[in-house]
């Protein structure tokens, strides 16, 4: 699978963009081309949400603080079903620890025909590997948040084990590593990238896309 719509401009990817209805109508009406939704298994549903919640309770929990969620979490097949038309593809990042997740969005997606436009992506690997067992057409993308994850899939690239979109912090990123990356035959996607300037020096780097919050600098990107 190629990531990469468009070859005379970078993969725009609009981070948490299927997360909320309103996130939703500000990607689509940015024309990025990808929407990352963070999905997990909630009660048997696979609900469009970043942090986790209390039991049933409409509360989310993350490292450094306590919310409420006033409205109810967008499901994957509804989203799916608002981006066929859009030409949009979606990138699912994978939350939570559940082993029957990987399975539930791959059988959500294929019941749908998605999976072509559908590309799954975490950075705990185990899923992305349990994934890419359920078929050729399920494709993956290696998320890279630490050092030692950017070590491993360099090596792993060299075996010729996993395949060669990766979604790279841009906190890893130099020209040397971008090189790294490049000499074993990977493409590139960083995140979270919300300055333009730090955008547009990535790209110049040889970065493939970028993965961002601020929808209007994807925009202007894919312009350029």
């Amino acid at each position: 699978m190629d990531l990469r719509p468009d070859a005379a401009s970078p993969v725009r990817v609009a981070h948490r963009g299927g997360n909320t209805r309103r996130s939703l109508r500000a990607a689509l009406a940015a024309g990025v081309d990808w929407i990352e939704i963070d999905v997990w298994l909630h009660y048997g549903r696979l609900v469009a949400r970043h942090d986790a919640t209390l039991w049933r309770l409409p509360i989310t929990l993350s490292r450094r603080s306590v919310g409420v969620q006033l409205l109810p979490a967008p499901q994957l097949d509804r989203l799916i079903q608002a981006t066929a038309s859009s030409g949009t593809r979606l990138l699912v990042d994978l939350k939570g620890r559940s082993t029957a997740l990987p399975i539930a969005i791959v059988e959500t997606l294929r019941r749908h025909d998605a999976l072509a436009r559908s590309a799954l992506c975490t950075q705990e690997w185990g899923p992305l590997e349990a994934a890419r067992a359920l078929g050729d057409d399920v494709h993956v993308v290696y998320s890279l948040g630490q050092p030692e994850h950017l070590i491993a899939f360099l090596a792993r690239r060299q075996e010729g084990t996993v395949p060669p979109w990766t979604s790279c912090s841009h906190r890893l990123l130099t020209p040397a590593t971008v090189a790294a990356l490049k000499d074993a035959g990977s493409a590139i996607i960083a995140w979270t990238v919300d300055d333009e300037r730090r955008a547009r020096d990535l790209l110049a780097w040889g970065v493939d896309g970028i993965t961002s919050n601020n929808y209007a600098m994807l925009a202007r990107l894919g312009q350029a």
